[in-house]
């Protein structure tokens, strides 16, 4: 019995527990002129973490952030909010390098984040050569509030990001 143990690994259990109930989400809104800017993200969900970036109106943040105050959050108008590389016509996106969508989760009220990114495969590259992460988490209603709180200001220029941090599993 004894020499199984020593090929166990040796975990502080409350380290463990803290990085397996890590879900947040983390914005930064970088403006280039009045109109538009970089949105950059940090999603951490568990074990996974994942960065990346993509650019959007002024108007389609403030779209996303009137869709999350909404109660409850249904599933034919769930907040979606998606960029990357859009084609000609500017009407399909191509490439998806950014998605947060908030949905309806259980019968008790949570809320799930999905969050999806992707880094850029440049136009004549392989689009499957890439690193892409999705991953989801439950939030409540009054972590969303807080976060349109944030997320708010941060469009406002009141506050340099925002977090939504999510409910631990």
């Amino acid at each position: 019995m004894a020499a199984n143990l020593r090929f166990r690994p040796i975990v502080d259990t409350a380290q463990a527990a803290t990085v397996a109930n890590m879900n947040s989400l983390r914005l930064l809104y970088r403006t280039e002129d009045v109109r538009h800017g970089e949105l950059s993200t940090t999603v951490e969900s568990g074990d996974f973490r994942g960065v990346g970036s993509a650019w959007f109106t002024i108007e389609q943040l403030r779209e996303f952030w009137r869709m999350a105050g909404a109660y409850p959050i249904s599933e034919r108008e769930e907040p979606h909010l998606a960029g990357g590389y859009w084609d000609d016509s500017g009407e399909t996106l191509r490439q998806c390098h950014l998605s947060i969508r908030l949905s309806p989760h259980d019968r008790q009220g949570s809320i799930r984040v999905t969050v999806a990114l992707a880094s850029p495969a440049e136009r004549g590259e392989a689009v499957d050569l890439h690193q892409a992460v999705t991953t989801r988490f439950r939030a409540t209603y009054g972590d969303i509030d807080r976060f349109r709180a944030a997320f708010g200001a941060m469009l406002d220029g009141n506050a340099g990001d925002a977090t939504l941090e999510g409910t631990a599993t």
